[in-house]
């Protein structure tokens, strides 16, 4: 089992990222050495949400601190002094208790830091749904006021929409509202999220300009929009049995080993054979785990499909590997980089 990553491919669409925003590639993804070198010729930053991932960038890639944005929502107050031991003095915050605490541990340490805080969408597109992140726009303008009389610097405004509700209309509404009512001013960002392609980001780009009536720095975080098109997961078939009808075919990855975006976003892999054949025939694609769920679906592949034939399955770079786990496996699956 294998991922091959699309090197050409996958640096042209990070190139068209970057055409409208700058790009903080969010490390939770994929942080596989290979693909984290590969974009860090072209990437501003990375955006980390956890202690762990900030030391292997650091440590283990040598990613210069002042690069890493540190989204503080997820981590605990006892990590803060690490944090800063290691350098790091981006910070998004959505909570006021937390904004003084970060802020007084960066005065303790003698560190200036750039704040980047988050707005709570659900203000603006009203949907039956709890969103964890974001702060009320009376708690923005407060934490501003904060984070200025402590000497420190308001780097811009972060929203997020969840994929399940994103729209255009939904982000100019969100783009609209942070207009009017917090602005964004000399030298700040604007930080978009990710879940958009290049082609919504331009769109974007161009109305926030207008809505604003400037040139607006944006930031993009593309995970699946970045990796997914440029990541193709190549699995093996090991076994192979009739039951009730139906045909099973056993890969050596599955739901609880990688492909859990089926699982949890409803999500259809495209799948394709490595062998040639013209006669195809339904299957039921079945995970290696032990968990009688662990099924893909049914695909159409060759009939003379047998066990050590290789499957492709297409878009897999971002959290299929990260969510691969040694479970019913001898190890995790290997990158191969190739020129494409």
């Amino acid at each position: 089992m294998n991922y091959t990553v699309y090197k050409n491919s996958m640096i042209n669409t990070l190139n068209a990222f970057r055409e409208y925003a700058n790009v903080f590639y969010p490390i939770k993804a994929n942080a596989n050495p290979k693909v984290v070198k590969l974009l860090n010729p072209y990437v501003r930053g990375y955006e980390v949400e956890s202690i762990f991932h900030a030391r292997y960038l650091i440590n283990n890639i040598g990613i210069s601190p002042n690069r890493i944005l540190y989204s503080f929502q997820t981590t605990s107050l006892k990590d803060v002094d690490s944090l800063m031991k290691l350098g790091i003095n981006h910070y998004v915050i959505d909570d006021i208790e937390r904004c003084k605490y970060i802020l007084k541990k960066g005065n303790q340490n003698e560190i200036k830091l750039n704040i980047v805080l988050r707005i709570d969408v659900l203000e603006v597109i009203y949907v039956d749904i709890i969103v964890k992140w974001g702060a009320s726009v009376d708690d923005i303008l407060y934490m501003k006021k904060l984070v200025r009389e402590e000497g420190h610097f308001v780097e811009g405004i972060s929203y997020y929409i969840p994929q399940e509700i994103n729209s255009m209309e939904n982000s100019i509404k969100v783009i609209k509202f942070i207009a009017q009512n917090i602005g964004i001013e000399e030298n700040q960002v604007l930080d978009i999220g990710g879940g958009i392609t290049y082609t919504e980001l331009a769109m974007i780009k161009t109305r926030t300009n207008d809505i604003f009536k400037k040139d607006i720095s944006l930031v993009i975080e593309p995970g699946r929009t970045l990796l997914n098109p440029n990541i193709d997961l190549v699995v093996t078939v090991y076994a192979i049995r009739k039951k009730k009808g139906h045909i099973l075919v056993f890969i050596d990855s599955g739901i609880y080993s990688g492909l859990i975006d089926h699982l949890i976003k409803g999500r259809r892999f495209e799948m394709v054979s490595m062998k040639k054949g013209t006669n195809l025939e339904s299957y039921i694609v079945c995970g290696n785990s032990s968990d009688i769920s662990d099924v893909i679906g049914e695909y159409l592949l060759p009939n003379n499909i047998k066990e050590g034939d290789k499957l492709l399955i297409k878009g897999c770079g971002a959290y299929c590997s990260e969510m691969d786990m040694d479970f019913c496996k001898d190890k995790r699956a290997n990158y191969i980089l190739v020129d494409s």
